[in-house]
C-alpha cells in the first residue's frame, strides 16, 4: 500500500490517537518558535493539522504534506508535496518544524537532508518523533 493511501486511511483516527499522547511534547516544541520578528517557518508533514491552531502569530508559515492538507484557521500557505523532495529553494526558511514525520517516511536521512537544505544558515529545526532502537518492539 502506498504512502498516500495509508495516510488517507489513517488520517481520521490519527488526531484521536495522538492528540492527548503528544500534546505536552508538541507544546514544548512549539514554545521554541519565535513569537515575533516574522520568520518564515516550514511545517514539514503538517498532516491533519494538530499544531496549526497553536502556532505563534506574526510568522510566515508554509505547511507541506503528501496527503491533501485540510483547510486551516491559521494564516498558512498549504502545499501538497513530499518532504523527501521539498519543492523549495535552498535556504528559504528560518525554521522547520518536523513533528512525527521523520520516523514514518521511507528515507528519514533524505527527509532531514532536505530540511537542512531549505533552512537558512543558523536556522532552527524543531523535531519531535518516536524512535526505537534496533530490535526494540513498539508498544503499539
Amino acid at each position: 500500500m502506498g504512502l498516500e493511501r495509508s495516510y488517507a486511511l489513517f488520517a481520521p483516527a490519527y488526531d484521536l490517537l495522538l492528540r492527548a499522547v503528544s500534546a505536552r511534547a508538541r507544546r514544548r516544541s512549539r514554545a521554541q518558535l519565535p513569537s515575533q520578528g516574522g520568520p518564515r517557518v516550514l511545517l514539514a508533514g503538517v498532516g491533519t493539522g494538530l499544531d496549526l491552531s497553536y502556532l505563534p502569530a506574526n510568522n510566515d508559515y508554509v505547511g507541506i504534506d503528501l496527503a491533501r492538507v485540510p483547510a486551516s484557521p491559521s494564516p498558512l500557505a498549504l502545499v501538497q508535496g513530499n518532504v523527501m523532495r521539498l519543492p523549495f529553494a535552498d535556504e528559504s526558511f528560518d525554521c522547520a518544524v518536523m513533528h512525527l514525520i521523520v520516523a514514518v517516511v521511507p528515507e528519514p536521512s533524505r527527509c532531514l537532508a532536505e530540511a537542512a537544505r531549505v533552512l537558512k544558515r543558523g536556522g532552527m529545526l524543531l523535531m519531535l518523533d518516536k524512535f526505537l532502537r534496533p530490535g526494540q518492539v513498539a508498544p503499539l
